[in-house]
């Protein structure tokens, strides 16, 4: 049995793209959820620099908005990474691009 999976989101107006998975894993569901973690990593403390805050005594805390999106983009790539990965241990053939049946 052959596989055969078409994988394609049109960029959006500013030119945006996402890889394997779909809405939930790139823009929706996921994070969505890191995002809320990050919002409540304030109060956890061996979580709290993988989410960009910096804790200093003798200052007020500050957060690193660049650090929480890369490590977000990072963790949705090696989603993307793992689906792949998968499907070629499974043999399924992946192409990213817009597919119909004619017939």
């Amino acid at each position: 049995m052959s596989v055969l999976l078409f994988d394609y989101v049109a960029p959006s107006p500013l030119g945006s793209t996402w890889g394997l998975g779909g809405t939930c894993v790139n823009v929706g569901c996921i994070p969505k959820k890191l995002f809320h973690l990050a919002a409540q990593g304030h109060y956890n403390s061996k979580t709290l620099e993988d989410y960009g805050w910096k804790m200093n005594k003798q200052s007020p805390d500050t957060h690193d908005w660049q650090t929480l999106r890369n490590n977000v983009q990072g963790y949705i790539k090696s989603i993307n990474f793992s689906y792949v990965k998968k499907m070629g241990e499974s043999g399924i053939d992946y192409v990213n691009a817009k597919a119909a049946f004619s017939d």
